[in-house]
């Protein structure tokens, strides 16, 4: 200004007093004053209820945005209260105001009412994630809002429900299993009664039958089996059952088990005895139906086993009866009696042997393995061998019969020294007759 009387205008930062400039507060990015600002420095903020001056940015603590009215946005765990930020409760990471949390921590409390509580302050909650209540006590279980712990009427049903239905279960399957096991037992007292219906067991001492101890556990009232039949000489019939009875009894004074036993492999005769299997009483016995079949014209000899077990010492015994039968005399032979020599021919039938039985010449017409093994021919055979031993003459050559044991199928008949009548026809010379 002119004649050296003062400023007339000041530059920003300052402000005009008594025709000087003074420079503003460092607050200040234009004044009015010394005491009051029109417009903030940089990193300064103006709230008029705190000073008429501009504040520092650092007294906006939690402040994400910072402006020159003061904070806009608060960081995470700070609400706005205008200008400043405020922290959020403790435990709180994100909320409107002190008592309006929105997020809480993410495990161990809960979101209720604006207010993070700690789980064990909800009644019957085991644990907490993400505001909520996500486990309880007992038969309970979270709400739906996940803020408190309501009774779970399907884990109640459970835990009565399952009990019961296992309960029934059990009981279900023990009184099927009784009802088979009762079923079952019915049954072999059932099978065991018709198969000891035709068995005679009896007590010893009631019988008039004279008793033999063959042992110090078994007594019987034969020492040896002959099956006999009514003939004259008592030969059995061949490829027939013939019968006989023979009692055993127990003379321990236990229970044993006793079975009879065959041998086996045995192709000579068949045998077979009933009951196969008895348990007998102290001083019992059983009457034993022993039948055998011989397959040939045979004179047997030999022993069926008596077997057996003491059930109160667990131990086995065996003791052998001998048997003994003579057959009559029959066209089915015994291959063991025949002698084979040399052969002496072979056809479609067979092959034919010279051989020996009972001291007499014969020819062995043995068959072939492709006609044994054939049932139809098996049974054709025994036509043919039924047929042959129905023709019985001095004038033809004498037939003794066949052998039926398979793998030894043959026919056994005279042999013809002299040979044929055919062929003395061809090589004897005619005579003529004068």
């Amino acid at each position: 200004m002119g004649n050296g009387v003062g400023c007339a205008i000041c530059k920003n930062g300052y402000y005009y007093e008594q025709k000087f400039c003074y420079e503003c507060d460092k607050s200040c990015a234009i004044c009015k004053n010394s005491i009051s600002c029109s417009l903030c420095a940089d990193t300064y903020f103006y709230y008029k209820r705190d000073s008429d001056l501009c504040i520092t940015y650092d007294k906006l603590m939690g402040c994400k945005n910072k402006t020159s009215h003061g904070c806009d946005v608060c960081q995470m765990g700070y609400y706005l209260t205008d200008p400043y930020c405020s922290k959020c409760a403790e435990n709180c990471l994100s909320c409107t105001s002190l008592k309006s949390c929105e997020i809480c921590n993410v495990t161990d409390y809960v979101l209720k009412d604006g207010i993070c509580l700690y789980y064990t302050e909800i009644e019957f909650c085991t644990s907490a994630h993400n505001g909520y209540c996500t486990s309880c006590k007992g038969m309970r279980k979270p709400s739906d809002d996940g803020l408190s712990c309501v009774e779970d009427k399907l884990i109640t049903l459970k835990r009565i429900g399952i009990p019961i239905i296992v309960v029934a279960i059990v009981i279900i399957i023990i009184s099927t299993t009784t009802t088979c096991i009762l079923f079952n037992v019915y049954n072999n007292n059932n099978k065991n009664k018709k198969k000891t219906k035709n068995v005679c067991v009896f007590q010893i001492k009631k019988s008039n039958i004279k008793f033999v101890k063959i042992s110090k556990e078994i007594s019987t009232n034969k020492t040896e089996l002959i099956f006999e039949s009514s003939n004259e000489g008592g030969e059995i019939l061949v490829n027939e059952f013939s019968r006989e009875l023979l009692c055993l009894g127990n003379n321990t004074t236990h229970h044993i088990k006793m079975q009879l036993k065959m041998k086996e492999g045995n192709d000579v005769y068949k045998i077979q005895a009933n009951p196969p299997l008895v348990t007998l009483k102290s001083n019992y016995a059983c009457e034993f139906e022993i039948s055998i079949k011989p397959n040939f014209t045979s004179k047997i000899e030999d022993k069926i086993a008596c077997v057996t077990l003491n059930i109160t010492k667990g131990t086995e015994d065996v003791i052998e009866i001998p048997i003994r039968a003579t057959t009559v005399m029959s066209y089915r032979l015994d291959y063991h009696e025949l002698i084979e020599d040399k052969k002496i021919g072979e056809g479609s039938f067979g092959i034919v042997y010279k051989g020996t039985f009972r001291k007499n010449m014969v020819c062995i017409k043995k068959m072939k393995e492709l006609l044994i093994n054939q049932k139809s021919q098996e049974n054709e055979f025994e036509k043919e061998v039924s047929m042959l031993d129905k023709f019985r003459s001095d004038y033809i050559v004498h037939f003794y019969g066949a052998v039926f044991v398979p793998n030894k199928v043959c026919m056994v008949t005279e042999f013809a020294g002299f040979g044929s009548l055919q062929d003395l026809m061809k090589h004897k010379k005619v005579m003529k007759l004068i």
